[in-house]
């Protein structure tokens, strides 16, 4: 059956290709250098440093920086690399496996504050995003009583008007990292399933449904949802981590 893409995704995809032409090429960006090399590690002014270079690098987050092996940043590709998560409520069962998930909300948002400690390697990252959407493929397998399927759906999640928390930090004795998402608060959230259920009328009413009790949805939810964005984050991150030159874009005390 042929994918669709979902009216509001058309729209997203439309905006990242209009500001392709709306703003500098990636050759016209400047280097992240220029925007980082100011903030010194261990300063008592590097949080706010580090705040302010990272609203102003926001319109070059498309373009990367090759000569420090920084990805393209907006949107973000997590690639094919499933990440899979077991459900269990109540009658229903199911084991769930996420892919090709791509989110697009960095280049639009403000980042409002960070917070470091060296001594517990860790970095907190607090933004606003007026408007983030993430999608992608899922594998899911579903049982209840006297009832079993299995089905690749196209998924989608819009949120609006979000407060979030972002931890990154180095697993003691390793040079791994692991993050971690916080929702701090948001005035909405849209689901959007696609191909989940063969009576395309019914497919409706329950997207309408999943948007309506999106606040129920949510918290039921809530501990498979984090599960997920926090396995495909942390393994983005470190298959970009090791690659990083940051002894470039930052300077020491």
């Amino acid at each position: 059956m042929a994918y669709s893409i979902p009216e509001s995704q058309v729209v997203t995809i439309v905006l990242i290709g209009l500001s392709a032409f709306l703003t500098p090429g990636g050759a016209q960006c400047p280097s992240f250098r220029q925007f980082f090399s100011s903030c010194k590690i261990g300063s008592p002014k590097f949080d706010k440093c580090l705040t302010k270079a990272l609203n102003d690098v926001r319109p070059c987050l498309k373009y990367g920086d090759p000569s420090l092996n920084i990805p393209i940043f907006e949107p973000i590709s997590y690639g094919p690399k499933p990440v899979h998560e077991n459900i269990d409520l109540m009658f229903l069962k199911a084991q769930v496996d996420l892919f090709n998930i791509v989110e697009y909300a960095w280049a639009n948002s403000t980042y409002l504050n960070t917070k470091t400690s060296l001594q517990d390697q860790k970095i907190d990252i607090y933004q606003w995003l007026p408007y983030k959407v993430l999608w992608g493929d899922m594998y899911v397998y579903a049982e209840m009583p006297d009832w079993k399927a299995n089905r690749t759906v196209q998924w989608s999640v819009e949120l609006f008007d979000v407060k979030q928390r972002t931890s990154i930090k180095k697993v003691k004795s390793t040079n791994k990292l692991q993050v971690s998402l916080n929702l701090l608060s948001m005035r909405d959230v849209k689901f959007q399933l696609i191909n989940a259920i063969y009576d395309k009328d019914f497919e409706m009413m329950l997207n309408t449904l999943l948007h309506r009790y999106w606040r129920l949805v949510f918290a039921v939810l809530k501990p498979a949802i984090y599960n997920i964005i926090n396995g495909v984050q942390t393994n983005l991150a470190n298959d970009v981590y090791p690659e990083l030159k940051l002894e470039e874009l930052f300077q020491p005390m």
